[in-house]
């Protein structure tokens, strides 16, 4: 198995513990080229790529980005553009209801209570009502998939800032914009068209 692992081990997740990992895997495999994907370690955005498990006993996820699709892999993107954001994805069975949904986590000792929005809804913002200058292009790094209250799996973004990317120019660096916001704008159709997601392995 070791031999297989890719050498950018920012391309290999762990899907956590026997119990959690088929979630996870389910979970995450449903974003798979609707989100971006960053390696901080040589600097690149993935746009296109493929997530497999090599066994069923393996508990890492790999991404494989393809490597015949030349203009889907953005390189020089400064670790600098990118941030953590305190937005998460979370699957509708944390609130027993079908579909994803945003969670911006509160502050109990602030008295501020968590927010929750379906996830078609944000997207829609985020593509259409964010300004040009100020644009919300969430992307996913190696750690972004966790636990929810240690049973379900959610999907904490990162968030790219394009006016941060200094080694690339201006005409590149639109072309990263837009490849990003055309996977959250296939995203924002698939969370739409979703009625029912089960992660307890349930048809």
């Amino acid at each position: 198995m070791e031999n297989q692992l890719p050498a950018n081990k920012d391309l290999i997740w762990d899907l956590g513990n026997t119990e959690y990992r088929q979630k996870a895997t389910d979970f995450v495999r449903l974003f798979e080229n609707r989100l971006c994907v960053y390696s901080n370690t040589i600097e690149q955005l993935y746009t296109k790529y493929s997530m497999i498990v090599p066994s069923v006993k393996d508990r890492n996820l790999i991404i494989i980005p393809d490597p015949y699709a030349f203009h889907d892999t953005f390189h020089s993107v400064d670790n600098e553009s990118i941030c953590q954001t305190n937005l998460y994805i979370v699957p509708g069975d944390i609130v027993k209801k079908p579909g994803l949904f945003i969670m911006k986590p509160g502050n109990k000792l602030k008295g501020v209570k968590s927010k929750l929005m379906p996830l078609s809804q944000v997207l829609k913002f985020f593509i259409k009502h964010r300004p040009a200058e100020d644009p919300f292009l969430p992307i996913l790094v190696r750690g972004d998939l966790k636990p929810f209250n240690n049973h379900l799996p959610c999907l904490h973004l990162h968030r790219l800032y394009p006016d941060k990317i200094s080694g690339l120019s201006a005409f590149a660096i639109s072309d990263v914009k837009n490849a990003v916001i055309s996977r959250l704008e296939e995203l924002e159709d698939f969370a739409k068209s979703i009625s029912i997601l089960d992660y307890s392995g349930s048809p």
